[in-house]
């Protein structure tokens, strides 16, 4: 009996080892056939390209390479590719992050100390150091000796900085401590010092490429710097090109743009027509647009060979600003009609914004109300509700009250190659001006003599503008707001503008800086400060094998080149 057991005991055990057998080279079979189907999956996914070609249409390549000089630093491709800015922004907050120079340490409220990124060098193979940091500043502030500040430049049509308000002269004193420090004192708390220097309002050149070769050969013969890509060569009517800098410090799977690029050569293509930039993506001879105008891509959005995306303009608030300048106080014996409020309130009450949002562009966008809504202390609830609105009928009382009775004729001055929607929008605005008296006589001018041009503050009338996307509102009102501003054409020192412009500068705490900033916002839109016109949308597209992803704080655009992916096919 036990042996009969004994027996049956060993059939199972034998049955069971059977069994289990039986399921391991199953379970193996199921384990070969998932990474199977894994591998067909994965084989299914387009690799990136890493070797890959990519080309880009824009429709304006300004000729010059320095990006410091004025004039040139609207190159702004050749700025954001070759040559670098201290610091970066997060994708998603915009706050500032590491990038040449890592995050100020801070002493005390008048003292900083600026720490050097340890390992980067220029295209040359050359360490970037403390003292490249400060002659970069020293050179955009008009303050570097090797030409002194400009006035012995070899450059045949004259170097004048581009960037006058983001280096030395708004220092107390400044020292470079050691190859990697620098440190820096400011007559006064600066609230905004290294969101404004750092930003990329300033692309860094290399100190002594710069003094070996001089101004003219760097603005008119090569660009050398610390970006993702490396100069090759240009030719400002037919494009540029680039290839990529494998020794860039920021891995291109890191947190902030500009990274070690996705593809190995960069080229732009000079396009100047939307139409003719959208045909060459249909040919095979373009990968991507930005800064398309919106209604030129609606035929494509549902097409599956490409891909459409909308964002903010790269400019994405627009606004007139009026020439208050005493030296244009009397023009042909008459007072300077921008002095008035009631003419400044008119022209705001003359323009149908909605009508320019619904028939020109999205349809999504509001008005402008002075800087970006993205900026630090934007109030947009109270702004809205201080809306001026379209009043043609108020406008032409306010204008007779004002002594204009018959209405004034003044020049509208415009860059026509800087966003394609600015001649555009002219023509209705220009229209809404003449119905309630305000003749305009349109000026155009290229962005290449344009800048220059409104920075004399000596012609008369009213002058096109925009701001930018950073998020410290510095570069807008430091340099368009403020009495000292290098773009301020329009300023009124009767009012309480600069006060408060300089005490949130000052307040070092972000709770009082941005309620500060509220009520400058605020007191310059209610002073009809500019003549404020619409927010601007505008579009990107791609090859249907192009991905550009950026954060939600950032845009595509010269910025986020770095980011491109084109698909292996």
């Amino acid at each position: 009996m036990q042996q009969e057991q004994a027996e049956q005991q060993a059939e199972q055990q034998a049955q069971q080892v059977e069994q289990q057998e039986q399921q391991a080279e199953q379970g193996t079979v199921e384990a070969i056939e998932r990474e199977e189907a894994q591998q067909d999956v994965e084989a299914a996914e387009p690799e990136v390209d890493l070797d890959a070609h990519v080309r880009v249409a824009i429709g304006r390549y300004t000729a010059g390479l320095d990006p410091q000089r004025s004039g040139s630093q609207t190159n702004y491709v050749n700025g954001a590719c070759t040559f670098d800015s201290g610091m970066s922004n997060h994708p998603e907050t915009a706050a500032l992050e590491p990038n040449l120079v890592q995050l100020p340490e801070i002493v005390d409220p008048t003292n900083v100390i600026f720490h050097v990124t340890s390992g980067v060098v220029f295209h040359d193979g050359s360490p970037y150091t403390a003292h490249d940091l400060a002659f970069n500043f020293e050179r955009v502030s008009s303050a570097a000796e090797y030409h002194q500040g400009g006035e012995t430049s070899d450059h045949p049509n004259e170097w004048a900085s581009a960037r006058q308000a983001f280096g030395t002269d708004i220092f107390a004193s400044y020292s470079v401590i050691d190859d990697l420090t620098m440190a820096v004192e400011t007559p006064a708390p600066n609230a905004s010092l290294a969101g404004s220097i750092m930003s990329g309002a300033v692309r860094h050149v290399s100190k002594n490429f710069v003094e070996e070769h001089g101004d003219a050969y760097v603005d008119a013969v090569f660009a050398m710097g610390t970006g993702p890509f490396r100069f090759v060569d240009s030719d400002p009517d037919v494009g540029a090109n680039w290839t990529r800098n494998d020794d860039y410090h920021k891995p291109r799977d890191g947190l902030t743009n500009p990274r070690l690029p996705w593809y190995k050569d960069f080229e732009v293509q000079i396009r100047p027509e939307p139409l003719a930039q959208i045909a060459g993506i249909e040919a095979g001879e373009i990968d991507a647009i930005y800064n398309l105008p919106t209604d030129v891509v609606e035929p494509y959005r549902d097409n599956p060979n490409f891909k459409v995306l909308y964002q903010p303009s790269g400019q994405p608030t627009h606004y007139i600003m009026f020439n208050t300048h005493d030296s244009v106080a009397e023009v042909d014996g008459v007072p300077n009609p921008f002095l008035d409020i009631r003419v400044r309130e008119a022209a705001n009450l003359a323009i149908n914004r909605q009508e320019i949002i619904d028939g020109l562009l999205t349809g999504s966008e509001g008005p402008a109300f002075g800087p970006y809504r993205g900026t630090i202390g934007y109030p947009g609830e109270a702004l809205e509700s201080r809306y001026h609105g379209y009043d043609p009928e108020r406008a032409k009382a306010l204008l007779e009250e004002a002594g204009y009775p018959d209405g004034l004729d003044v020049d509208l001055h415009i860059v026509t190659d800087f966003q394609p929607i600015v001649p555009i929008m002219a023509l209705p605005v220009q229209e809404y001006l003449e119905a309630v008296g305000i003749r305009t006589t349109i000026k155009e001018y290229l962005s290449s003599e344009y800048f220059r041009t409104v920075r004399t503050f000596e012609l008369p009338g009213m002058f096109w503008f925009f701001t930018n996307t950073i998020a410290e509102p510095e570069t807008v009102i430091g340099s368009g707001v403020t009495e000292s501003g290098f773009y301020a054409v329009s300023v009124y020192p009767e009012t309480e503008i600069e006060e408060l412009y300089q005490a949130q500068n000052q307040a070092l705490d972000p709770a009082e800086r941005a309620r500060l900033l509220a009520e400058l916002y605020i007191t310059f839109y209610d002073n009809y400060s500019w003549l404020f016109l619409t927010e601007v949308s505008a579009a990107t597209m791609t090859a249907a094998n192009v991905n550009w992803p950026v954060g939600s704080a950032e845009l595509r655009g010269e910025g986020t080149l770095s980011a491109i992916q084109k698909l292996k096919t």
